[in-house]
């Protein structure tokens, strides 16, 4: 009985070590332990196709998230990005365009707040992720919350000596929330209307 309960317990766990590596694989990924890159999991049992499954929706997951951040960085609007840390997420290449600050010096940093003023100031976005408004009437010409989007902001004014030009600009900006409405980052986009 003995023999036979350890010949049982060896085959199970052969058997189970494949899907306990897939789980895992999962748990340090969803804990943002793991790299995303292919579950090694090649055991020619039902586990396999779990994790070619897994594998491809890992795959789709990127190719999404490539694509999103593909559509700000490719957006003719000067466009950035923060996290609800303050920290540059996205500087796209208008923006350096705009501001004559390139992405690479910037981004991770707070230093987006230098770009467009000549001292330290809180941007519209970031002025979005604290909802700290009361400030805005004396920065902008024109400010007001948007009519298209919840929660956005809109507003107008000069800009001195941005990067050589002062600049009348229009600014858009909208904070964005994860699924459990805990705000994550704020988008603003600016046109240069100063013509």
């Amino acid at each position: 009985a003995l023999f036979s309960a350890l010949i049982a317990w060896a085959v199970l766990t052969h058997l189970t070590a494949p899907l306990l590596a897939l789980t895992q694989y999962i748990k340090n990924i969803a804990e943002r332990k793991g790299i995303q890159k292919p579950a090694p999991i090649i055991s020619g049992d039902e586990v396999e196709p779990l994790a070619l499954a897994f594998n491809n929706l890992l795959d789709d997951l990127a190719q999404q998230k490539a694509f999103s951040e593909n559509l700000v960085k490719c957006s003719a609007i000067p466009t950035f990005v923060i996290d609800s840390k303050h920290k540059l997420l996205v500087w796209n290449l208008a923006c350096e365009e705009l501001t004559g600050i390139k992405s690479i010096d910037i981004l991770g940093s707070n230093g987006h707040m230098d770009a467009f003023y000549d001292k330290r100031m809180q941007t519209l976005a970031d002025i979005a992720v604290d909802e700290d408004f009361e400030e805005l009437a004396s920065r902008y010409s024109i400010i007001s919350e948007s009519l298209l989007i919840p929660n956005g902001w809109h507003a107008e004014g000069w800009i001195k000596n941005l990067n050589g030009h002062d600049r009348y600009l229009l600014i858009e900006t909208t904070p964005i929330y994860n699924n459990k409405r805990e705000l994550v980052a704020a988008i603003e986009c600016l046109q240069d209307i100063t013509e």
